[in-house]
């Protein structure tokens, strides 16, 4: 009797909350195992995808031989730092003889990536780069717009909380400075990362991120 793979799930969000849930990711994948009666262990990070170095994917990584293929639910998932480095991570995978599934799009690689095959994820991955850039951008868009409403008007109102915000500068309980927090998510830095940086909480960090600009960041 053939032996069915073991599928390595890896589901990636940004932030932790009630929005961005990825079980959202993981229902679809897991109902894929389990029409092909394989089984499966699960992978999940809550961390940016503009650095590959997250908790759980390199977890994964190390766990290589407790699973036969690795499969995400969109190339995005696994990382949004541009086509080379998407392109060397799938060949890293295929090297240690692991193949590599994406539920959308039905790619499967196995051995080699043939001209076809390469131009879809090298696009996939071009794509949700910038994707990233568009985000970060409209969050310093967004805060540039707030700082000049500060200067001119002494406040502005937080349209998560409803609060009124006299500076951008520092957050009160902690002393971060959010502009440096947004500094740093935008060289990828993960919250935890950012948090040991500047010597405060990632719960911290992550609130007041969500707080002011919502799940952009």
């Amino acid at each position: 009797m053939t032996r069915q793979p073991v599928y390595a799930l890896y589901a990636r969000v940004s932030h932790d909350d009630e929005v961005q849930d990825p079980e959202a990711q993981l229902i679809p994948l897991r109902k894929f195992c389990e029409e092909k009666g394989a089984s499966w262990r699960e992978y999940v990070d809550y961390e940016t995808g503009r650095t590959i170095e997250r908790e759980n994917y390199q977890r994964a990584i190390r766990e290589i031989e407790q699973w036969d293929i690795l499969m995400v639910y969109a190339p995005d998932r696994l990382t949004r730092e541009g086509p080379e480095r998407g392109m060397v991570e799938v060949e890293n995978l295929l090297a240690k003889g692991r193949p590599f599934r994406t539920l959308l799009g039905s790619l499967f690689i196995e051995k080699r990536m043939d001209a076809m095959t390469k131009a879809f994820l090298r696009t996939a991955f071009t794509y949700a780069a910038f994707e990233s850039d568009m985000i970060s951008d409209r969050t310093i868009a967004g805060m540039e717009v707030q700082r000049r409403k500060i200067e001119r008007d002494g406040f502005t109102i937080s349209k998560r909380s409803g609060n009124r915000i006299t500076s951008l500068g520092r957050q009160t309980s902690a002393e971060v400075d959010i502009t440096e927090v947004m500094k740093l998510r935008d060289q990828g830095l993960s919250y935890q990362q950012i948090a040991e940086k500047l010597g405060s909480k990632k719960s911290t960090i992550h609130a007041m991120v969500k707080r002011e600009y919502g799940n952009s960041a």
